[in-house]
């Protein structure tokens, strides 16, 4: 049995005791600085690889920034070094997959005090507070897009290489000078020599929701976007593109003009059908220079454009169809995307010669009504390399 002392600390209460607190009011261990304010407050816990080591003592707001007080328990800090990193903890992390929802949420205590983390892997004397682990550790590990536009494009969106997510976007701003989208992006530091790459392509991946599903579910709360790594040298400026649709997709095919006196229930991004299989899209609408006509701009997929022939007739599709007659009642429905989106579809009379190939940009009229006796039109062609 160890020997009593003649002399012992008394502490001011339990808590105080277990931290090795003897002052009523400790002094701050170190000071960090922080440009925003953020998710913590006079009391929060500063832990340790999880482990709570101390507490935020107080914030004062100062004139470019918040400087924050920290104290470490005096039985832990050994721990603090001249490289240690500090970081606001995040009080979920929400990850969603095809599989499902994760969220992880942190102790319920932690949640109401807040949090700030540190370890021992950043430059020497940093007494920086970041908001975040990785904005922490991707210091001067940063890439640059470019984009055309905005869409779907946010502060914070994440950067996933096979589903991991290896960064984020740290701003997006509009480039005046060359009328473009730059956006900068921090990359946890394990992975930049992985992406930052010639030939390294980064593609937004947005939610494609149709009455046949959602595509990229995964990206239904927040799009993100995906990288592929390339083999070249060193590079940190991309190109960024968006997730392939219909524009995309038809970029090469037959532009068709259609006329109409009503573009009812016809929309961009709408089928074009022929025989029931999609082969097209409308690209736009727009009215003539008198008013009163519609001009819808469609796209016919290169592989399928030698079906359009110069007597081709188009008509609306609206994905239902109903016929009455003395045998009674007849209804037919299309897919649920035109019963959603409405289409167009077209065929071409038959006859005993076929008719040349409509060319690029020729008008066609749009009719209301599918014509009478199509259904028995069969008229076919061979693509050209026939």
């Amino acid at each position: 049995q160890s020997k009593a002392k003649e002399n012992y600390v008394l502490y001011r209460d339990l808590a105080s005791a277990e931290a090795g607190i003897t002052d009523n009011r400790p002094n701050p261990t170190i000071t960090l600085t922080t440009s925003n304010l953020p998710s913590i407050n006079k009391g929060s816990l500063v832990l340790y690889r999880q482990y709570e080591v101390g507490k935020i003592l107080d914030i004062r707001p100062q004139q470019q920034n918040f400087a924050v007080d920290v104290f470490i328990y005096p039985k832990y800090q050994h721990l603090l070094t001249d490289k240690s990193l500090f970081w606001v903890e995040s009080a979920a992390q929400i990850d969603i997959t095809p599989k499902g929802i994760s969220i992880q949420a942190t102790p319920i205590t932690r949640s109401l005090k807040g949090a700030i983390s540190f370890d021992n892997s950043g430059s020497k004397h940093n007494r920086t507070l970041y908001p975040n682990e990785l904005r922490a550790k991707s210091a001067g590990q940063q890439i640059i897009l470019t984009a055309e536009d905005a869409t779907n494009l946010s502060k914070g969106m994440a950067l996933r290489y096979l589903g991991l997510t290896i960064g984020e976007i740290d701003s997006v701003q509009l480039d005046q000078k060359n009328n473009k989208i730059i956006s900068k992006a921090l990359i946890h530091p394990n992975y930049m020599a992985l992406i930052a790459k010639e030939g390294s392509r980064f593609k937004v991946i947005s939610p494609q929701i149709s009455a046949g599903g959602i595509e990229n579910i995964d990206s239904l709360l927040q799009p993100y976007i995906d990288v592929e790594i390339g083999s070249g040298k060193t590079k940190t400026q991309f190109a960024l593109t968006q997730s392939i649709n219909n524009n995309i997709k038809y970029t090469n095919g037959l532009p068709l003009v259609l006329e109409t006196t009503d573009a009812l229930n016809i929309t961009t991004g709408s089928p074009i059908m022929y025989r029931g299989v999609e082969v097209g899209t409308i690209k736009n609408l727009e009215l003539n220079s008198l008013g009163d006509r519609v001009l819808i701009h469609i796209v016919i997929a290169s592989k399928y454009q030698h079906l359009v022939r110069k007597n081709s007739e188009f008509w609306i599709a609206s994905g239902y169809d109903f016929n009455l007659s003395l045998s009674g009642a007849q209804f037919n429905t299309g897919s649920v995307q035109q019963l959603l989106k409405g289409g167009i579809s077209f065929s071409t009379p038959s006859g005993t010669v076929v008719q040349e190939p409509a060319k690029a940009n020729q008008r066609f009229l749009l009719q209301i009504k599918r014509p009478q006796d199509s259904q028995k039109w069969n008229q076919g062609a061979l693509p050209p390399s026939h």
